[in-house]
């Protein structure tokens, strides 16, 4: 598995030749869950946060299953989303600075590695799907995904699923190799 790291990264900037499934996927895990460990810490507050929000909503419809809050005050909740958004971010703010450093270092470092694999990524892609008889053009999927445009972002993520269902198929058959002479194969 760490072969197949090294060589993504080893052929960072080579868009040319050819990349098998078990490379294509074992990069992909390895930098996934790299990403995961680096954000982790942001990823836990994160988390925290929504656990706040959902513990907000949920008391105010428990509240009024169970008889203490009137549907007025829910009315007044739902109706002022933004009271409760900024309570959540208030929340999510008080949670950073309990490790500021923590965090910042998560971010930081999560950044530069996000940043540090676009290029091995889009690489591995085009050859994956070169291996597979698919274009390589389709890795440009990745980019509709990140533009914040609504619309384009949901079809752009769409089609990121699209060109890795393409990842995963198997090579073209035109590129295996025959058997050698005498061989069992």
């Amino acid at each position: 598995m760490l072969e197949a790291f090294r060589e993504g990264f080893g052929r960072y900037a080579d868009f040319s030749g050819r990349t098998a499934r078990r490379p294509f996927w074992y990069f992909v895990t390895v930098t996934q869950l790299a990403l995961v460990a680096l954000a982790s810490p942001l990823l836990l507050l994160v988390f925290r946060a929504m656990l706040f929000l959902s513990d907000e909503v949920g008391f105010t419809v428990a509240g009024v299953a169970a008889g203490g809050a009137t549907p007025e005050e829910i009315i007044r909740i739902w109706a002022q989303p933004q009271d409760l958004l900024l309570d959540t971010w208030c929340y999510a703010a008080n949670l950073w600075m309990e490790q500021p450093v923590l965090h910042l270092i998560s971010a930081v470092l999560a950044l530069a590695f996000a940043l540090l694999i676009i290029c091995p990524s889009f690489a591995i892609s085009a050859r994956r799907l070169r291996d597979a008889g698919r274009s390589p053009w389709w890795t440009l999927s990745f980019v509709a995904a990140g533009l914040p445009v609504p619309g384009i972002m949901e079809l752009g993520c769409l089609m990121s699923l699209y060109v890795l269902r393409l990842c995963a198929l198997p090579t073209k058959q035109e590129w295996v190799l025959p058997p050698l002479p005498g061989s069992d194969q």
